[in-house]
């Protein structure tokens, strides 16, 4: 039991914090934003360049930019929702959060995460619930 207790708070608190770094080892570096086009000259003073093409190879560059950022955002947030998925406290939080306030959420969206929150920690308890039953059944009870 007491081995139980200690597996549940070490699921509740440090998946979370394994999460982050597992996302931020799966999604790799992040990108470079692009150097800006300027410079400083000796009383201090930035100035941007004036040449077009310059500027429009800049912006190119910064919505390239863009889109790798999107990228490597959108891997680690899957990778750690995915780890999230098994953290209690993280599934409460979201059930408790969206049932509290709603409003940022359509219906549809609201109802699919208190589900899919509902049904993670039922999972959750289940299998705890298994696996003491199974050494339970072990036990040699005299």
């Amino acid at each position: 039991m007491v081995y139980g207790l200690a597996l549940f708070f070490a699921l509740a608190y440090v998946l979370q914090l394994f999460g982050m770094i597992l996302g931020g080892v799966a999604a790799g570096d992040p990108p470079q934003r692009p150097e800006m086009p300027a410079w400083t000259d000796a009383d201090g003073r930035t100035h941007i360049s004036g040449d077009i093409a310059v500027l429009k190879a800049y912006e190119e560059e910064c919505d390239r930019y863009d889109a790798e950022m999107k990228t490597y955002q959108n891997k680690m947030q899957f990778v750690t929702d995915t780890v999230n998925l098994f953290s209690p406290m993280v599934n409460y939080y979201a059930v408790a959060w969206t049932v509290v306030d709603p409003s940022d959420l359509s219906p549809d969206d609201a109802t699919s995460r208190i589900w899919r929150g509902i049904a993670a920690l039922v999972a959750f308890t289940s299998v705890f619930f298994a696996a003491a039953y199974g050494k339970f059944m072990r036990m040699d009870v005299r």
